[in-house]
């Protein structure tokens, strides 16, 4: 999937100032956690503030792996576009991490990118439909 972004990944053991400090670089809200090279969850900004700033927990000793959200939803390596899709508006998420049969990251896809290329995909579909009817005569010219 060529739509696929960079997904920033962290060991569980790592601190959530760790975390925070790799969101903000990567420019993204989310970090993957990880044991022994395979996603076990994922960090967001949502859990730092549910799990950590509104119950008083200490940002600089908490794990991530202490307050990541577990069971997250992911795609195969090999899923289309438009299963990835389907399954973010399903699950009400916007983002998928992406990982292989032994459930290492390979990536994520947010669901603004792949609704931007769907969009484009119509589109193209919709001016290609006006551009025959547009040229199209009684005589088929």
């Amino acid at each position: 999937m060529s739509l696929r972004v960079p997904l920033a990944t962290l060991p569980e053991g790592a601190r959530v100032t760790e975390a925070v400090t790799a969101m903000v670089k990567s420019g993204q809200g989310v970090i993957g956690v990880l044991r022994e090279e395979r996603l076990v969850g994922v960090f967001t900004y949502h859990d730092l503030a549910e799990r950590v700033l509104m119950v008083k927990r200490d940002p600089e000793s908490t794990s991530i792996g202490d307050v990541m959200t577990k069971g997250m939803h992911t795609v195969p390596a090999d899923a289309s576009t438009e299963l990835a899709f389907r399954k973010l508006v399903e699950k009400n998420v916007g983002y998928l991490p992406v990982v292989d049969a032994e459930g290492r990251p390979h990536g994520m896809l947010e669901f603004r990118s792949l609704l931007l290329h769907r969009l484009r995909d119509v589109t193209g579909q919709l001016e290609s439909i006006i551009r025959y009817f547009a040229t199209d005569s009684i005589g088929g010219d």
